[in-house]
């Protein structure tokens, strides 16, 4: 059985995931997510033990190491270097998704021929499984968010 390409996160929308106590949703709609480690890097930038214990407690995000390591200069300026690393990191893997919610980044992601999702695809992309409805019991004790 062939491998499915995989999924690559940014920063952004994983600093909002994990504020919202919803890094779960990751494994749920993509089994799971790479991220290079220069957005390790960004993710650990602010509350560093706490966000690292959030990665570890995630192992379905998995951090990844650039061959060749980055060279974010010949990206646009308007790509930070995060963004940079996960457009290699498509590129080198074969990514058959990326998240981002920057703008720029975006519209350099459709330019370039990835497919692109940002939060409030991976919302919307929840919301239409039909496994997400569930009890309003199941909801208050799994942790479950809710569209409706």
């Amino acid at each position: 059985m062939q491998e499915k390409p995989p999924v690559i996160s940014n920063n952004g929308p994983l600093v909002a995931l994990w504020t919202l106590d919803l890094l779960f949703l990751l494994r749920e709609l993509y089994t799971e997510v790479l991220i290079p480690e220069e957005v390790q890097d960004e993710f650990f930038a602010t509350e560093r033990p706490v966000r690292s214990e959030a990665l570890k407690n995630a192992p379905w995000i998995r951090v990844v190491t650039l061959t060749p390591p980055l060279d974010h200069t010949t990206y646009p300026n308007v790509i930070h270097r995060g963004e940079a690393a996960v457009f290699a990191l498509a590129k080198e893997r074969g990514a058959r998704l990326v998240i981002l919610d920057d703008k720029d980044a975006r519209g350099y992601a459709k330019r370039i021929g990835l497919p692109v999702t940002g939060m409030v695809g991976i919302w919307l992309h929840r919301c239409h499984q039909a496994a997400f409805r569930h009890t309003i019991e199941e909801r208050r004790t799994s942790r479950s968010i809710t569209c409706e």
